[in-house]
């Protein structure tokens, strides 16, 4: 995918959620990393694969298949995901690089891009498909994979990402290409058609 990334609205609820857990945790004298919880906080779209590593995949490259969860620490605790769809026997990768929101980087909208990378002396990397092309690295670190970004100013972003059995928890609200249900015919309504939006008068 060749373009800016793909945003997606979360619900209302979810980010006054989030106000209310980085204000209780401030109070409190807590660590927000300690507590964030990235569950269904990073869009993804509707048509998500994950195809298991043929026999002839290295066991070096096939361990980061699957779906990865943590969050960006030094990016006002930006919640992140990595899915690794596919991985060919050369190394070569098809992955989903998602993002949340974050109150401190005034990032309102979560998103996500679909990028082609390639894992190589027991490390994936790839440059997100945007006008900086930002580097992005991952390392196999016991059970977790450890991720690595540039940040400003030549500093080094870090998370430490675990490893999801499945999609399940990751979506934020409808997924990014479906379409909304459509409005009841009946009793009140929060929405009209588009139908119904052109046919009013004045």
């Amino acid at each position: 995918m060749n373009g800016p990334m793909r945003q997606h609205s979360c619900t209302i609820s979810r980010q006054v959620w989030l106000i209310i857990a980085v204000t209780l945790g401030l109070a409190l004298g807590t660590q927000v990393a300690a507590a964030k919880e990235c569950h269904h906080e990073t869009p993804l779209p509707a048509d998500v694969r994950l195809i298991a590593p043929g026999p002839e995949v290295p066991a070096a490259v096939a361990r980061f298949a699957g779906v990865w969860v943590g969050v960006w620490e030094d990016a006002g605790e930006l919640c992140h995901t990595l899915v690794v769809e596919e991985v060919w026997a050369n190394g070569y990768v098809r992955v989903i690089y998602s993002v949340g929101t974050s109150l401190a980087l005034n990032i309102r909208l979560p998103g996500f891009l679909r990028v082609t990378g390639r894992i190589a002396d027991g490390t994936l990397r790839f440059h997100l498909p945007i006008r900086e092309r930002p580097a992005r690295a991952y390392r196999v670190v016991g059970e977790a994979l450890q991720a690595t970004r540039e940040a400003p100013e030549g500093r080094i972003g870090r998370a430490m990402l675990t490893r999801l059995a499945d999609l399940a928890p990751v979506g934020c609200g409808p997924q990014a290409d479906g379409l909304p249900p459509a409005p009841p015919a009946t009793g009140p309504r929060d929405r009209l058609t588009a139908i119904e939006l052109l046919g009013l008068t004045g």
